[in-house]
């Protein structure tokens, strides 16, 4: 490397100090050494520096400042001192100094010196700085002592704190080589990772690859890094020269700031005082650069230069209004602001002519500039005040009143902010406003009875979507206090409150008015409904604009007839002939208006209070994706739309009383009332022309002899008693169009399950509607057909479960059958949860998406907004949260009353609902998300308007099923194409008896349900990815009865429910199912219907029937009970309560008995089920255990394929190799979209894959049907992936089946870049959206692509799960190609074909060793494939624990058990404590473990902290000895092996 002549080797010592901030305050004070100490941000902020002892409690940097008190509570915090620092850093280097003045610092606690030519040895001399360093400053330093920068730096940070290492000349390519490549300069953790791909994850062998080759990897960048490796590093010493001059200031806040005016006046403060500073030292500036640092420390900055230098501030305050724009572009709030002013020049530049106007006020401007600054430096800096400083003395006060600000065009889309103070002071404003009344059913106290002024004509509920803060309950409040007689809602553009409105006004005795407001031209119109035909023509306007999305028509008014119009546009009167009103909303306005047309006073009512402004604020930005000050065009934040008492009008309208009579006009002329109750049948016309009625009638008694041959006569009175109930009520269209609808799905080869009551139906089953016979299972007919019931038009619907990948065909098939007009969806809303409603507020507040996300994936689940803060006080996990600090404190307190606000209009997920006569003559629609029309009423309101609905329900169980039917298919028809003498005997496929059924029928061919083999596999706590018997809950049930027949299974469905597993009934009812505790009734009357349960409360049927029984109590009432029950009615459930007693004493019933009775009937609060849905679900799940059971390859490979489990994939994963089933990474040949089965084994589908386009999913796809891939070039020609594309697929093994080390692939997939043209990127509309793929991020370097157009028709969307796509032989091999195709993919399409695709580097590659490979597996699929997922943790010291399957030896002890953390529930015990159930999984199993309250609270932070869990904890048996539970003592950290 030195040859002769040449000068001595570079001697280059690179400085480090260790932990340089937080050693200074340790040398500075002798208190705090030793002890740990950081430096960083009190206020949500992160850590700058821990000091190595901080760091042994796992603090780094930057980490934020909560997290790192609650690793180490007795860690010192301090605050930054950067004057001290920097102090400390200048006399660090001056020991450098004395030795030599080539000193280059790169930062303030590292640099490098050059020793060459010292009169002493480099490491004498670096030795000697060391040690002066740590005596003299006390502060621990590394150094690294080579020839050039780079391994000097290097060898100063390998082995930190207090490294000192030597490397000898000529040794520098011998000391990197063994070093991870990203020790290199330019070397990320991307770039890494395609290095470490290529096999070159040493720089050694990055230093012996060919340069040619290596420009594949790093580019034009190649030579420079072979150097590097190579340990060359020409870079000289750059000795520290006198800084470049500028001039610049910061502040950092109190507490975060979204106040644009104020951030703005800090900068131009800070202007004032910096070029006083450039003028004092005569100099002038022409750059100026505005900086931004947000609460989540990310920074952003903006530079402008001026056309020439100035040192007058005045000439910045325009260009710092800008940048500050540009600078700020998240919506996001502020911590710090600075100014820096560059380009500096001696003495003042600029020029003019003399006794020009310009020159002369430019003078005038120096001479003030310089009087301002001679006042300021001898009386201070507020005898002189700018209008900023106004702004900020204000602020200073505490004056907090609402600003408007100035935003350009486009910028509220951007998200910047335009107004509004800082967050914290915000929430102040917003918690001192919010006094008692504010709330949504609060207000001001209710005013003495007068005759009314006037009636308010427009007013918004919060169905105006995030445009009112009223419900409607809180509008129908407000107007009785203030004894209003009428009231119009006038939501924008819907009806979706009307019914609710009409409802909720007419039992408070107030008129209600039917209204929409609504835009025509440009000009607001409100419409009011005069009568029915008035309502038709508004639902069809409504209808129409919905469809068109707002778009005016011109048809639209040319029928009006029965609506009345209120609009401030006199060309509107026209359209609505003796009914139309100008809309006047001042008393200036009166002076105006035309003699010709009668006027009213409108005012618009968006919320209660002048005091509940700030909250309609909120909603509004909110809906505008602003912050909370900031103007946007959708947005009112000036004018007063608060609710106008009668006084208040009359003073207002004073001079014009006519205007106020008016509305009472209008009010009296609109007389509509919905005709509530009427039910509106759909219409069927029999095929043999013969009624309805009859029609079902022959129905019903052809399908009772099919299913009840021998038994006809006895079950046809039942079926004669529901044909009359049916009779009666009309409802036999409705049961002929679902069998109409079912009957074409079976012949679409669409299957289902009819579940809900209507299976108690005997006519349901008669008819194929169901397949669970009521007989056999003792279900009770009139749960869903009474007489009392349907008096009160409480009219049943049929719930069809269909599999999930087909319910849109059964929608598609209605639609086409009825018509969309008289076919909709039904309708529903978005609502405000606890965390939705929290996360929307803190962002308006100026709450980072990062900041809101760490705080929201805290919130427990399935808590009410109303019960959230108490909830989170309680949740261990939420402990570091800063929910008590502004602005997180008044976002809580919103989320309170944002609880169950509709956000958006949506379709209900399931209801369907056809009309007799048009669907707009009944309600408007609107179109959904998925193109369909969704009524704008509800599913509450529907029914009210007597539509009935149907379910239309989806359900991944019935997937499952009929996939496996498929497989097992395509299996024997495999067979039979190509026998095989002696076929392979897969350990996971277990032969079913020669007695099996076979599965002919479905769904119900597998009775009669006693297979022995099937009722081991669920008693024993195996029935993981059964659909229905799946949870943690259903599993321990199971094994707590020990369940052997499909009647305890039913009830065992049932008891999980909340409304019947209330009082530890899942515990009773384990005892008394296997004789282990005596059956007892309150009363012999109920052990009929009791009995089946064991004498407890199972089905929503047993409160009808104990209501009967007992205290023959009306079956209507006794359903409103249930129904009452179901939603915790507290007020009705009283009501019935006297009612029941009352019945209850007149058939004699003693006051014990009766009150006995009413407490088993009161306990059963909460969502259940009714005895047919359980059955219909406890028979599909004993099939899909059968399935299990004796088909388990097909079963779990059909459920890994629709994913609708419990579980996430990584629990089916589990499963799978518990039950020995391999799992094959995926493969180009085998794309799916299905999991495929091989010879036992389960191919994961290559689309599953995160990262994959649309565009080459589907190029994928259709050239994989047209013909299989031989290679990767013949891969890469058809499919033309983009880089990153065959980056992942190469990382994922997807060519791993043609025999290439990943090394090589990676080098031919890079040469065939480089010899490729770049392709046109995909558009965003060809991106797959779907589960597993998604859009690629943008990288840098050119894209690659062929010369020719693709010689296929590529499809433009994926198949669904459920259709099977032509799949490749079941081989492990790739299909062979016609040779034909081959050589035309591999040649004939290049012209010239690439050469030296096989050449690889010289030096052995690094292969990816099995860990990295299940890595990349979970990174790319969400769970490793080519092994167990608990390889993951290798560290684990999992043979020092006891395994999951020698639990049950441990039975009554204690024991220290570890598992991966699977699935976690949070719930509260009886106490309102919150306790978490855990699942955990180790190599030999998976169990439920139970963390009480006093055990979460101490140990509840590690189950999020920590993947793999080390659990002591008591193994409590159940009773029967079949199973046992953990009883979680501690959960921490796990023992580790190093």
């Amino acid at each position: 490397m030195f040859g002769a002549g040449r000068s001595l080797p570079r001697a280059i010592v690179h400085l480090d100090a260790d932990a340089f901030f937080a050693s200074v305050e340790q040398a500075s004070d002798p208190r705090l050494r030793g002890k740990p100490i950081a430096v960083g941000g009190e206020k949500r902020g992160i850590i700058a520096s821990a000091s190595y002892e901080a760091r042994k409690f796992g603090i780094y940097t930057p980490m934020p400042t909560t997290l790192a008190r609650r690793l180490c509570p007795k860690l010192i915090l301090l605050p930054g001192d950067f004057e001290k620092y920097e102090l400390f850093s200048r006399l660090m280097f001056s020991y450098a100094y004395d030795f030599t003045p080539d000193v280059e610092i790169g930062s303030i606690d590292e640099g490098y010196f050059d020793l060459t030519g010292a009169s002493k040895p480099a490491a004498s001399i670096a030795e000697t700085v060391r040690l002066a360093i740590r005596q003299s400053l006390k502060l621990s330093v590394s150094e690294g002592i080579a020839t050039n920068k780079l391994v000097s730096q290097i060898a100063s940070k390998l082995r930190k704190p207090s490294a000192f290492e030597l490397v000898p000349p000529g040794q520098e390519a011998e000391y990197l080589a063994p070093l991870p490549n990203q020790w290199l300069p330019g070397i990320g953790p991307k770039a890494a990772a395609q290095f470490n791909a290529a096999g070159l994850a040493r720089i050694g062998q990055i230093a012996r690859t060919p340069l040619e080759l290596l420009g594949l990897l790093a580019g034009s960048r190649a030579p420079q890094l072979k150097n590097f490796a190579l340990g060359i590093d020409l870079r000289p010493v750059v000795p520290a020269r006198a800084p470049a001059q500028s001039y610049g200031e910061q502040e950092t806040f109190a507490a975060d700031t979204t106040d644009e005016a104020f951030v703005e006046a800090t900068l131009r403060r800070m202007a004032d005082t910096l070029m006083a500073k450039v003028r004092q030292e005569h100099k002038s500036i022409r750059t100026l650069t505005v900086k931004v640092r947000y609460n989540d420390m990310d920074e952003q900055q903006a530079s402008e230069s001026l056309p020439e230098p100035t040192d007058l501030e005045t000439d910045l305050y325009g260009k710092i209004s800008f940048l500050l724009r540009k600078a700020w572009q998240r919506r996001v709030s502020l911590r710090l602001v600075s100014l820096r002013l560059s380009n500096v020049y001696s003495g003042c530049c600029f020029g003019g002519l003399a006794l020009d106007g310009a020159a002369l006020r430019r003078a005038a401007q120096q001479r003030l500039a310089e009087g301002v600054d001679a006042l300021r430096q001898k009386y201070g800096r507020t005898v002189l005040l700018r209008g900023h400083d106004f702004v900020l003395r204000d602020r200073n006060g505490g004056e907090t009143k609402p600003r408007k600000v100035r935003l350009r065009p486009g910028f509220a889309r951007r998200g910047l902010e335009a107004g509004g103070r800082n967050a914290k002071a915000e929430a102040q404003e917003l918690k001192s406003e919010g006094r008692p009344g504010a709330s949504r059913g609060g207000g001001s106290p209710a005013l003495p009875r007068k005759s009314p002024a006037y009636v308010p004509l427009n007013v918004h509920s919060y169905y105006s979507f995030l445009d009112s803060t009223l419900s409607i309950q809180a509008i129908v409040d407000l107007a009785r206090r203030h004894e209003l007689p009428a009231l119009a809602l006038t939501d924008r553009y819907n009806l979706h409150g009307a019914v609710e409105f009409a409802r909720e006004a007419a039992q408070a005795g107030i008129k209600p008015i039917i209204g929409a407001e609504l835009e025509w031209r440009g000009q607001r119109l409100c419409l009011y409904v005069e009568n029915q035909t008035g309502y038709r023509h508004l639902c069809r306007i409504l209808t129409v604009l919905g469809a068109s999305g707002g778009t005016n028509r011109e048809p639209l008014f040319q029928d009006t007839g029965g609506l009345v119009a209120v609009s401030p546009s006199a060309g509107l009167a026209p359209l609505f002939p003796g009914r139309f009103y100008l809309e006047i909303r001042s008393p200036e306005a009166c002076q105006q208006r035309p003699a010709h047309l009668p006027c009213v006073a409108s005012l618009p009512v968006h919320y209660e209070l002048p005091s509940d402004r700030w909250k309609y604020n909120l909603v509004q930005s909110i809906r505008t994706l602003t912050l909370l000050r900031q103007e946007h065009p959708a947005k009112r934040l000036t004018g007063a739309y608060h609710f106008r008492a009668d006084a208040e009008m009359r003073r207002l309208f004073q001079s014009a009383p006519d205007l106020l009579a008016h509305s009472v006009e209008i009010a009296d002329r609109c007389s509509f009332q919905f005709t509530f109750g009427k039910p509106q049948f759909p219409s069927y016309t029999p095929p043999d022309g013969s009624s309805p009625g009859a029609f079902l009638r022959r129905l019903a008694l052809e399908g009772l002899r099919r299913r009840y041959a021998n038994d006809y006569e006895r079950r046809k009175t039942q079926v004669e008693e529901e044909l009359a109930i049916i009779t009666e009520v009309g409802y036999e269209e409705y049961f002929l169009v679902m069998w109409d609808i079912l009957q074409e799905c079976r012949r679409r080869g669409i299957e289902w399950i009819t579940r809900g009551s209507a299976a108690d139906s005997l006519i349901c089953y008669c008819l194929g509607i169901s397949n669970v016979c009521p007989i056999r299972f003792d279900l009770y007919f009139r749960r869903f057909l009474n007489r009392d019931r349907m008096a009160l038009n409480k009219l049943p619907d049929i719930d069809v479960d269909f599999p999930h990948d087909r319910k849109d065909d059964v929608i598609d098939l209605v639609f086409e059958k009825y018509g969309p007009g008289h076919t909709a969806l039904v309708g529903g809303f978005s609502t405000f949860q606890a965390r939705s409603a929290f996360a929307e507020v803190a962002k308006v507040l100026g709450v980072s998406e990062f900041q809101v996300r760490r705080i929201t994936e805290r919130f427990p689940y399935y808590t009410r907004s109303s019960e959230l803060a108490e909830a989170m006080a309680h949740t261990p996990e939420c402990r570091d949260l800063p929910l008590a600090e502004e602005p997180c404190a008044t976002a809580l307190r919103m989320a309170r009353f944002l609880d169950g606000f509709p956000r958006y209009a949506k379709m209900h997920p399931c209801g369907l609902v056809l009309s007799r006569q048009p669907m707009d003559h009944i309600a408007p629609c609107f179109v959904s998300a998925k193109g369909y029309p969704a009524t704008h009423f509800d599913m509450d309101a529907v029914e009210a308007v007597g539509l009935v609905k149907m379910d239309i329900l989806a359900q991944g169980g019935l997937a499952v099923m009929r996939d496996v039917k498929a497989l097992l298919e395509r299996r024997e028809r495999n067979a039979a194409e190509q026998p095989d003498p002696k076929p392979p005997a897969p350990a996971a496929t277990i032969e079913p008896p020669a007695s099996k059924p076979r599965i002919s029928g479905f769904p119900d061919a597998l009775a009669p349900w006693d297979d022995p083999q099937v009722w081991e596999l669920i008693a024993s706590g195996n029935a993981r990815a059964v659909h229905h018997i799946e949870s943690p809950a259903m599993i321990s049930l199971c094994r707590m009865c020990n369940v052997r027949d499909i009647d305890t299974l039913i009830a065992i469905v049932s008891v999980i429910r909340p409304g019947a597993a209330n009082e530890s009934k899942k515990l009773e009812f384990a005892r008394r199912y296997q004789g282990l505790s005596p059956v007892r009734y309150p009363h012999h009357a109920l052990e009929s219907c009791l009995r089946s349960t064991y004498g407890l409360v199972v089905y929503e049927e047993h409160i009808l029937q104990i209501c009967e029984a007992f205290a023959h109590l009306p079956p209507g009432r006794a359903d409103v009970l249930r129904r009452a029950l179901a939603k915790d009615k507290t007020e009705v459930i009283a009501r019935i309560q006297t009612e029941f007693t009352e019945c209850a004493r007149r058939h004699g019933r003693t006051e014990e008995e009766i009150a006995a009775v009413w407490a088993l009937v009161a306990g059963f609060r909460g969502y259940a089920f009714c005895k047919a849905h359980s059955t219909a679900y406890g028979v599909e799940a004993y099939q899909s255990a059968w399935l299990k059971r004796y088909y388990p390859v097909e079963f779990m490979a059909a459920v890994l394929t629709n994913g609708k489990g419990f579980y996430s994939p990584l629990v089916y994963i589990l499963e799978c190799h518990r039950l020995g089933i391999p799992l094959l990474p995926p493969s180009v040949n085998e794309p799916g979209p299905q999991f495929t089965v091989t010879h036992g084994k389960i191919r994961v589908p290559l689309l599953r894959l995160k990262g994959l386009t649309r565009r080459t999913a589907d190029r994928l796809l259709a050239e994989r049907e047209r013909a299989g891939f031989s290679s990767l070039a013949d891969f890469f020609l058809r499919v033309q992936p983009l880089p990153e594309e065959m980056d992942l697929l190469i990382r994922a093994g997807a060519f791993d089946p043609f025999g290439q080390p990943r090394t090589s692939q990676y080098w031919e997939f890079k040469a065939l870049c480089r010899s490729g043209h770049p392709p046109a990127r995909p558009s965003p509309s060809s991106l797959h959206h779907g589960n597993n793929l998604s859009i690629p991020n943008e990288q840098d370097g050119s894209r690659f692509g062929l010369p020719f157009a693709p010689s296929t028709q590529i499809s433009t969307s994926l198949p669904r799960p459920g259709v099977q796509c032509p799949q490749p032989s079941p081989s492990s091999s790739p299909p062979p190609t016609p040779p034909s195709a081959t050589s035309r993919a591999a040649t004939q399409l290049w012209l010239l074909p690439p050469g030296n695709l096989d050449r690889l580097p010289d030096v052995p590659l690094a292969e990816p060793d099995r860990l990295a490979r299940l890595r990349a597996e979970e990174e790319l699929l969400g769970y490793p494939v080519s092994g167990h997922p608990l390889e993951l943790f290798p560290d684990i010291a999992w043979n020092t624990y006891c395994p999951i399957n020698r639990l049950g030896d441990y039975l009554g002890q204690e024991v220290v058990t570890c598992g991966l953390v699977i699935e976690q529930r949070l719930f509260h015990q009886v106490t309102g404590e919150p306790m978490k159930f855990l699942t955990i999984a180790d190599w030999t199993g998976m169990i439920e473990t139970e963390l009480f309250a006093r055990t979460y609270q101490s140990c509840g932070l590690n189950t999020v902290r920590y993947r793999v869990l080390e659990i002591t904890a008591t193994v409590e048996p159940f009773e029967n000895y079949r199973g046992h539970t953990l009883r979680v003592l501690r959960a921490g950290k796990p023992r580790t092996i190093r």
